[in-house]
């Protein structure tokens, strides 16, 4: 019998706990050979694109289609296979599923940089989907009492910070230009689907404070020779200790050890 799960539903069912254990378990599983995410499908539409995204994790499979259009915004569905006899294990509005894997994609790999470290300080790029559910999870897994945040929009900035120190009651503070938030910060986090370059990677490391690490969360644009040019300039600017995928740094980690 194929589950029918709405985005309410994931939210009652999928805490960050099952999100955590869930992330952890799916790089451990990427490490050790016994998942696959092959490359990712983009098809233009008139108002945007449809993006098709598969993936393979021990007994079972998936996609995640997720159709951008202009004016509308991002809708979600992920399609949940059984390998063994092929049948359609559930169809689910992944709307809070995506907010919730990528968040906890970041925290994994948050953690395996930074050990026993417990940083009391963050700063944020960007104040949407991505942000939200970053900062929620980031505010629960480390003792912060301050958040620096940018945003293009100082209007959306001030609101977010607002909102979001009243929902975690930690000191969440807008600024007014993306150096302003992320110098001589411990940890960094950009969740930011801009197409253009938002922070020079150089000022994360040019700090008398040691370095520390860089969480990045995006969503990358369709997949063009324009948008890859930016974020290959973006990475080049980066020192090699700089972490520009979670997962890949989490299971990077995980094989080491």
């Amino acid at each position: 019998m194929t589950l029918h799960l709405t985005a309410e539903d994931v939210r009652a069912l999928a805490t960050e706990e099952v999100a955590l254990a869930a992330a952890r378990e799916a790089v451990h599983a990427e490490a050790d050979g016994e998942a696959s995410t092959p490359t990712r499908l983009d098809m233009p539409t008139p108002n945007g694109f449809l993006r098709f995204m598969p993936g393979r994790f021990r007994g079972i499979a998936g996609v995640k289609t997720m159709s951008m259009t202009r004016g509308v915004g991002n809708r979600y569905l992920l399609t949940v296979y059984d390998l063994a006899d092929g049948n359609v294990l559930a169809l689910i509005d992944a709307d809070e599923v995506t907010r919730l894997r990528t968040a906890a994609t970041t925290a994994v790999a948050a953690e395996a940089m930074l050990g026993a470290g417990k940083p009391t300080s963050l700063g944020l790029i960007g104040t949407g989907f991505e942000a939200t559910g970053h900062l929620r999870v980031l505010a629960r897994r480390y003792p912060l009492s301050e958040v620096r945040v940018f945003s293009r929009s100082p209007e959306r900035c001030a609101r977010f910070a607002a909102t979001m120190t009243d929902e975690l009651g930690i000191s969440v503070v807008p600024t007014h230009n993306p150096e302003e938030a992320v110098r001589e910060m411990p940890l960094v986090c950009l969740a930011t689907k801009d197409t253009a370059p938002v922070v020079d990677g150089s000022l994360l490391f040019s700090r008398s404070a040691p370095p520390g690490p860089t969480c990045e969360s995006w969503t990358m644009p369709p997949s063009n020779g324009h948008h890859w040019s930016w974020w290959t300039r973006y990475t080049e600017s980066l020192p090699s200790r700089a972490m520009c995928s979670p997962r890949w740094q989490a299971g990077r980690s995980m094989r080491r050890t």
